[in-house]
């Protein structure tokens, strides 16, 4: 996937998973044995889909099984807690971002001094809290770069 995961597309993601019968679903009839083909049903047993080898596509008897479980694996219930992870952890970045912002500018009003001739032993800071505070204006760029 090279787009951008956008709020819209979790959102679209989001709304088609819970369209969707739910989760969690479970393939039956593996391995393909060709004849009968695999089908994915939810947890009570109730339908969901069908794979099929129909010897006419590109698909192969091996990809069978492997689509199968990739559709199971791939329910409503997994879905929806994948989006709900997503959203937890660009919380936790944006609150990071947030946090780091007055130490980036410390950072930059510290390296500013150093670039004029500022010595470690003048400043009451020590070169590795300087170096701390970089490398948390780096974090921070990165962080703000994938927001």
């Amino acid at each position: 996937m090279t787009d951008k995961l956008t709020d819209e597309k979790l959102a679209e993601w989001e709304s088609l998973a819970k369209a969707a019968t739910p989760g969690p679903w479970e393939p039956v009839g593996l391995p393909y044995d060709g004849y009968d083909d695999p089908e994915i049903v939810t947890a009570d047993g109730l339908y969901v889909a069908q794979t099929a080898y129909d010897m006419q596509s590109a698909t192969t008897e091996r990809d069978v099984d492997a689509d199968t479980r990739h559709i199971a694996f791939n329910n409503p219930a997994f879905a929806l807690s994948a989006i709900a992870e997503i959203h937890r952890l660009r919380g936790e970045r944006d609150e990071a971002v947030k946090l780091l912002r007055p130490f980036a500018k410390a950072s930059d009003k510290l390296h500013s001094g150093y670039d004029d001739g500022i010595a470690a032993g003048d400043h009451p800071m020590s070169r590795v809290f300087v170096a701390d505070l970089r490398e948390a204006r780096a974090f921070l760029a990165k962080l703000e770069e994938r927001g």
